[in-house]
């Protein structure tokens, strides 16, 4: 099977639900990521996020190199429920996988829905898994009593033990299904823009000296975690 992934919140491999499930099943996938105006608009998205998200996805671009996408992240700009419909069928692909927009801002849950419909028009399967918090939040909603939520955290911890266990970090895939000299690279109607670099772009009036991307903040946990393993060894001790 032919697949579109489209990466939206979740701009990393590892511990990647949706596209774990997506990549399941399919001969070919094709990873796209599409910049609309509404996240370029500083009255959305701030700075800092914004140098999130860029600096994740130059991280990603090279992950999926690695992984055996030579083409890296395909990376377009316009509006997603305009973009895509022409990408799948330029592509030939029967299925688009996407992280499920449950906790997204409003404008981002109507895009979906747009998506999803033009899918379901156009016959193109759609692997819509939740994965961005630890439970679906749509799991806690089905727990609440007369649908009031936990005013106090040893109530949510209740709701939380019911939701079950969470589970567990899925790894980075070993391989990624990719084909050289594809219709995307000859026939697409939109230009495969390389990611811009920090310092080409107009939009960011502030710059962190701290790196944003996955792999770094993930290390600097780790860290700290362990600091703190070794400061409570040393006090029972």
């Amino acid at each position: 099977m032919r697949s579109l992934f489209w990466f939206r919140r979740g701009l990393r491999l590892q511990d990647n639900p949706s596209f774990s499930a997506c990549l399941t099943g399919s001969s070919i996938i094709f990873p796209v990521y599409i910049l609309d105006k509404w996240h370029k608009s500083v009255k959305n998205v701030a700075n800092l996020r914004f140098q999130f998200i860029m600096e994740s996805l130059h991280e990603l671009d090279v992950a999926l190199k690695e992984k055996g996408v030579p083409c890296g992240l395909i990376f377009l700009q316009g509006e997603p429920e305009k973009v895509l419909p022409q990408l799948w069928k330029v592509l030939n692909v029967s299925r688009l996988g996407f992280d499920d927009s449950e906790e997204n801002e409003p404008h981002s849950v109507q895009v979906d829905n747009i998506v999803k419909q033009a899918a379901l028009r156009d016959r193109i399967e759609v692997c819509n898994v939740h994965s961005h918090w630890l439970h679906s939040p749509n799991t806690y909603s089905k727990m609440l009593s007369y649908g009031i939520p936990p005013s106090t955290m040893n109530q949510f911890l209740k709701i939380f033990q019911k939701a079950g266990p969470v589970p567990k970090p899925l790894p980075s895939p070993d391989t990624i299904p990719f084909q050289q000299n594809t219709p995307y690279q000859q026939n697409t109607p939109y230009q495969h823009n390389k990611i811009p670099p920090k310092s080409h772009l107009q939009h960011m009036r502030l710059a962190s000296p701290c790196p944003g991307i996955y792999l770094f903040g993930l290390e600097t946990f780790n860290s700290y975690i362990h600091l703190y393993e070794t400061v409570a060894n040393g006090v029972r001790d």
